[in-house]
């Protein structure tokens, strides 16, 4: 079903009348939901920037590696674009991931809450086309200040992280360096090259086997 057919989501072609109004956390929840996704600070609404293709590949590769660790050993959940209520504030990481244990899982009813109602173990904002590296970090600096172990803040154009632990100085990976998040989720690494390449392998323009097998029909007809 598209989005414009779902009666609880608004179709994301125009932008959100709430973006940039002033209301209660209340009233806020009381919306309907949006994409791209609505959050909530200081008393204001923000719509986030819709995820193009750099963007939507780096978030769709960093959740899919992370579940791919924490799945194995049940340590944790990755997810993209998912709201945690907390302290006056409704924020939606571009990518977050919970330990296990953390987080409320199944209600006696077999419900799943609505919103994750406390911060996540890590954090993830990638840079959009538009958007500032000081907005960004700012961004950032919140989830530190709620308590986040891990932030990193993705930036596509100079394939670089900004790494932020509370109690550490910010430090920035480039090049061959590693994102390396053991103490939140053991055995996780991974390299910046390949993250980035990720977003278009060489493989991705190539045919498929099964499209190189089959005969062109024009070139058949030639012949």
């Amino acid at each position: 079903m598209a989005i414009s057919e779902r009666p609880d989501i608004t179709d994301d072609s125009i932008p959100s009348k709430w973006d940039g109004q002033r209301m209660t956390l209340e009233e806020y929840l009381a919306l309907p939901e949006q994409k791209p996704s609505l959050e909530y600070v200081d008393g204001v609404v923000r719509q986030k920037v819709a995820a193009k293709r750099v963007h939507g590949s780096l978030q769709a590769y960093l959740a899919t590696v992370l579940n791919q660790v924490a799945w194995v050993g049940e340590l944790g959940m990755a997810h993209t674009d998912t709201r945690f209520v907390t302290e006056g504030r409704a924020l939606a990481p571009d990518v977050s991931f919970y330990r296990s244990g953390r987080a409320e899982g199944v209600d006696s009813a077999g419900r799943v809450p609505e919103d994750f109602i406390v911060p996540p173990d890590i954090a993830v904002e990638i840079k959009s086309p538009g958007q500032t590296v000081t907005a960004q970090l700012e961004k950032c600096a919140r989830y530190q200040a709620l308590g986040v172990p891990i932030t990193l803040f993705i930036h596509p154009e100079e394939r670089a992280v900004f790494e932020l632990r509370p109690g550490q100085p910010l430090r920035v990976l480039q090049g061959d360096d590693r994102i390396n998040l053991d103490e939140v989720l053991p055995g996780f690494q991974v390299a910046l090259n390949e993250m980035f390449d990720s977003v278009a392998p060489a493989w991705f323009s190539r045919p498929t086997a099964q499209e190189r097998a089959t005969p062109d029909p024009e070139s058949e007809a030639a012949d």
